[in-house]
């Protein structure tokens, strides 16, 4: 291994910078950042000969290689190990990069040829965890939002939050268009989560109810209609339960996501390698490099 000074005469630390630029992943650039230089021919070797075969895929596969939708989910997987619940956005990165790790597996074993025996046997070690890819896309929008298929109950909570939050409006639209000089303004808002009529101080003992706030003048007063109260104390529980759930729901596919864990830390590494070893590939393309050819105690 050389020495530090040694690599600090060399610029080692400007190089790995410059070619870490042809990453396309976190993953990818750290991996780069990490490269010295080998203490065997052997290791020298492996690397020299990945670089050939990404410059292969870099410059005469039709399709290219390209490592659009692999996310830096290292550390997601990280956190599911110690019982952390992910966020549906976290989620549906993790099961991105399984469909691009499943794309670039697919390019890379399709091709026929012996110009790829290192890379093809390096992806063939990942395995790509279809079913919970599935369980992730199945059950989160494309913003990472649960959807009401992820279980009955879930659907039946938005259900009948939805039923009760149109009865509440109905109720107290008509309550204002009965009576409109009750009110300061023909409109519904809400406070603390509750729906309330802007009712006009003279007017207050009109309307029995929950005071829940005071307009700056105190001419107007943001009240809850006794009528509806029963509903709104339905609709939190609903509101409650709907939580409760799509926390159970994430809680699932985190554990889930825990549980392959292993198999996700082998990809994700395979997936920087293979940035790292393109991005090496590019730097020389952009070089115009040349592969050196080791013989006994030489270097040409």
């Amino acid at each position: 291994m050389l020495q530090q000074d040694t690599l600090r005469l060399l610029q080692w630390d400007r190089l790995l910078i410059e070619v870490a630029q042809g990453c396309e992943t976190q993953a990818g650039m750290r991996t780069c950042g990490q490269l010295a230089p080998m203490d065997s021919v052997y290791e020298a070797q492996y690397l020299l000969t990945e670089t050939r075969e990404a410059l292969y895929l870099e410059t005469q596969l039709a399709t290219g290689i390209s490592m659009g939708g692999v996310r830096d989910i290292y550390e997601w997987i990280r956190q599911t190990q110690t019982g952390v619940v992910l966020r549906g956005i976290e989620l549906l990165e993790i099961a991105s990069t399984l469909q691009a790790a499943r794309r670039i597996r697919r390019t890379i074993e399709d091709h026929e040829g012996d110009q790829l025996p290192q890379v093809q046997d390096l992806i063939s070690t990942i395995r790509t965890c279809p079913e919970l890819e599935h369980a992730i896309t199945q059950i989160l929008d494309e913003t990472g939002a649960v959807l009401d298929r992820a279980s009955p109950l879930l659907a039946q909570a938005r259900s009948q939050q939805k039923i009760l939050k149109d009865r509440v409006q109905r109720s107290l639209q008509k309550l204002v268009q009965k009576n409109p000089t009750w009110f300061q303004e023909q409109i519904l808002t809400e406070r603390g989560g509750r729906f309330v009529v802007l009712v006009k101080i003279n007017y207050k003992d009109r309307v029995p109810g929950i005071v829940h706030d005071t307009s700056a003048s105190g001419q107007t007063l943001y009240i809850e209609p006794l009528g509806v109260i029963e509903d709104h104390n339905g609709l939190r529980q609903w509101e409650r339960t709907e939580s409760d759930e799509v926390e159970r729901v994430l809680r699932d596919l985190s554990a889930q996501v825990a549980t392959e864990a292993l198999a996700l830390e082998h990809l994700v590494s395979v997936l920087a390698q293979l940035d790292s070893g393109l991005a090496r590939a590019r730097y020389a393309l952009k070089i115009d490099a040349i592969e050196p050819e080791f013989v006994p105690e030489e270097l040409y």
